[in-house]
């Protein structure tokens, strides 16, 4: 999943550099022991939760966890209508098999995200799940989805194509308002 890929480069140029370098000398051994933290990029789930919390790092291309310190994660949890900073960057997600819930808000606000890949396995999307989204541009939503809430999509301007999924039996209040792209919707 999604890591500072960055630092991982550095430290591994870093140590080939020292063995370059260095290898062999005995100026080697008075060299500074490197130690680099790596942060948790994913925000912790509320206890005894399955669900992964919001995304912490700076990737823009962002693959959600299928574990997440040991345990099997179900879906994203729902979060509040505050946009993080990140978030603002993000352009492509990709949720795993596995996944069943995307909660309320969980990607509101993500002005940039063009692309989302959904399991088949998912089958439920929170209220205003993605909301703001700006430049979607098309989203096909698993038949595995039995609801949406109430303005899911809504001010996805950039959106013009959607899929329903074919077990789908209603449509809520708001969920695809101000998306002034919409050309085409596949009903179930």
């Amino acid at each position: 999943y999604a890591t500072n890929a960055k630092a991982v480069e550095f430290v591994a140029w870093l140590m080939e550099y020292k063995n370059d370098n260095f290898a062999g000398k005995k100026s080697a051994n008075k060299l500074p022991s490197l130690s680099l933290k790596i942060e948790d990029p994913w925000q912790a789930p509320k206890s005894g939760s399955s669900k992964i919390g919001r995304y912490k790092g700076n990737d823009t291309e962002v693959v959600f966890p299928e574990q997440w310190k040991g345990k099997s994660v179900t879906g994203v949890a729902g979060t509040t209508s505050k946009v993080p900073e990140n978030y603002r960057n993000i352009t492509s997600v990709v949720l795993p098999e596995g996944y069943t819930t995307i909660g309320d808000y969980a990607f509101y606000g993500c002005t940039n995200l063009e692309k989302i890949t959904l399991p088949a396995t998912l089958e439920s999307i929170g209220k205003c799940a993605f909301a703001g989204c700006t430049k979607l541009q098309e989203i096909s939503l698993p038949d595995s989805v039995t609801e949406i809430g109430e303005q899911a999509f809504s001010s996805c301007q950039q959106l013009s194509r959607v899929r329903l999924s074919n077990a789908m039996t209603r449509i809520p209040e708001l969920a695809f308002a101000y998306c002034d792209a919409l050309q085409e919707m596949e009903l179930p």
